[in-house]
């Protein structure tokens, strides 16, 4: 009586045992569970001695890495493969190579396949999105092969699966190695910098913040803010927190002892942050320390007001230069020069001496040179005259 249906010897039926064993295998999971699936569906049902799923780094790679290698019906420790000489080789460059039987002879000088007793080869490339390709899967057996076109097809077709979840594991590492740097530049910063998400969770904290915060990043990171600061730190917040999840940035000042110990002036930022789908998913914390600079701002306007209530009676002409350019100067000195005062604020000196003299103030500065010497002034209307200058070092 003949048969209704493909005998399970037929190429026909053995594509549709493998298509069953390779759903069981791989339905319902994603990463190594899925390559290790594809492996193990192939060589059980196909009788395959060995299967390797490979990726390589880069296109020019001279060698590759198995994610998956599986022998002998069990998964082994992953190793290297050189690609020069070797059917592998040939299968990234052409994309696929199949040689039935006899594959040592075609490959004499890739010594792994005479130390596996490789008779039969089958191999694909594993595509990228750019084409290029990602890594490869190659089924060995110590037998001849004997895959038909739709065997081949169904084998390409797991190829194409198994390059979706590298692409995934490299668009991964891609986002780990960004964070990574992300972190490192964060954490060289002076600054305090945290991102915080719609639900005011705490999911990034480069290390100042963390040590302003006298806790580790483990211990913030996945913490409510209000749980992070202080109560009175947080009602004080609030409404900026709010702001800028509503999408409008903050920028504001504040002073307080942070749990280090430290008593700051800071500058507040607050970044709202919209996602790819242009969703508000929450802000990014900028918090500056302004102690140093907001004290030498009092120290500048205490010395301003010394240097007003010392020079204000004087009758000598007493001047303040930085950099070049004046920073204070009395009544008598602006007066002799035709100007007021507050004219000559951040005004070079370079324009109010006569040309021999420029060159020799400039000699004095650049040397640094203390004590008196003469020049010849040069007043707002042009007018010249001999002048005497004390000069005086202010570190």
């Amino acid at each position: 009586m003949e048969s209704s249906g493909a005998d399970a010897r037929t190429p026909d039926a053995r594509t549709a045992r493998l298509a069953v064993d390779m759903l069981d295998a791989t339905l319902g999971r994603d990463g190594d569970e899925l390559l290790r699936g594809v492996a193990r569906a192939l060589a059980k049902s196909l009788g395959i001695d060995y299967v390797l799923v490979c990726e390589r780094d880069r296109p020019t790679a001279t060698q590759a890495s198995t994610l998956v290698a599986w022998m002998h019906g069990e998964q082994v420790s992953n190793f290297t493969l050189l690609l020069a000489d070797s059917p592998c080789g040939e299968t990234l460059e052409r994309g696929e190579c199949y040689a039935p039987s006899d594959v040592r002879k075609k490959f004499p000088k890739h010594v792994p396949l005479d130390e596996l007793d490789v008779e039969g080869y089958f191999g694909v490339a594993v595509p990228g999105r750019d084409g290029q390709a990602l890594g490869h899967l190659a089924l060995m057996c110590r037998a001849p092969l004997d895959f038909d076109a739709s065997l081949r097809a169904f084998i390409i077709a797991q190829a194409r699966l198994i390059g979706t979840e590298l692409q995934r594991r490299q668009a991964q590492r891609a986002v780990r190695e960004r964070e990574q740097l992300f972190g490192a530049i964060a954490d060289a910063l002076p600054v305090c910098i945290a991102y915080v998400d719609a639900l005011e969770i705490y999911r990034f904290v480069n290390q100042t913040f963390a040590g302003w915060q006298d806790r580790s990043r483990e211990e913030i990171i996945g913490s409510p803010v209000r749980e992070v600061l202080t109560s009175d730190a947080y009602a004080r917040v609030k409404p900026r927190i709010d702001q800028a999840l509503a999408g409008q940035p903050q920028r504001f000042e504040s002073a307080a002892v942070y749990p280090d110990g430290q008593r700051r002036e800071v500058e507040i930022q607050y970044l709202p942050y919209v996602d790819e789908s242009r969703r508000q998913s929450g802000y990014f914390a900028l918090t500056t320390d302004l102690t140093e600079r907001r004290q030498a701002e009092r120290e500048r306007r205490e010395l301003d007001a010394c240097f007003r209530a010392v020079t204000l009676a004087a009758f000598e002409g007493i001047a303040v230069l930085e950099d070049g350019r004046f920073v204070n100067v009395n009544d008598s000195y602006a007066q002799r020069l035709g100007f007021r005062p507050e004219e000559l604020i951040g005004k070079s000196y370079e324009g109010l001496l006569s040309k021999d003299s420029l060159q020799r103030v400039r000699r004095v500065l650049d040397s640094r040179f203390q004590g008196v010497y003469e020049v010849v002034a040069r007043s707002r209307s042009g007018k010249t005259f001999p002048a005497e200058i004390c000069g005086v070092n202010v570190d």
